[in-house]
């Protein structure tokens, strides 16, 4: 087995007065936070993921009932609430079974421009680390 490489770094041109820059995480649910699994699992992970010093995370979720400390969530206004085997939260939502063909481009080309819209939003946000 061979040594673990040791890259060093010239620290004599480091700028001690710029900010980091941080990583960005966007989590895209379409599904509401809560009353599903997979909400649950998307609120834990967001919020986990965004106490580490350097990574700045975001949700864009349907209904979101409240806010999360230090996570920003984009709201997802979709055309009409549609969920694979039902929601507690859209007790009238569509089944992605029982859509048509019209319905599902919909759904699609919706996602696809709000996704790349607020992911645009997001990116273009402050990238820098609050001092």
């Amino acid at each position: 087995m061979e040594d673990p490489v040791v890259i060093r770094r010239d620290l004599t041109n480091f700028d001690m007065a710029k900010k980091p820059k941080i990583n960005k995480v966007l989590f895209l649910q379409c599904f509401p936070l809560w009353g599903c699994g997979s909400g649950t699992y998307t609120r834990e992970l967001a919020a986990e993921i965004n106490k580490a010093k350097k990574i700045k995370t975001a949700i864009v979720c349907p209904e979101s009932k409240e806010k999360i400390a230090g996570l920003k969530i984009y709201p997802l206004e979709l055309p009409f609430p549609v969920a694979f085997t039902g929601h507690p939260e859209w007790p009238v939502c569509k089944l992605y079974q029982d859509l048509n063909p019209k319905e599902i481009s919909q759904v699609f080309k919706f996602f696809l421009t709000i996704s790349f819209d607020i992911a645009s939003t997001f990116l273009r946000s402050s990238s820098e680390i609050a001092s």
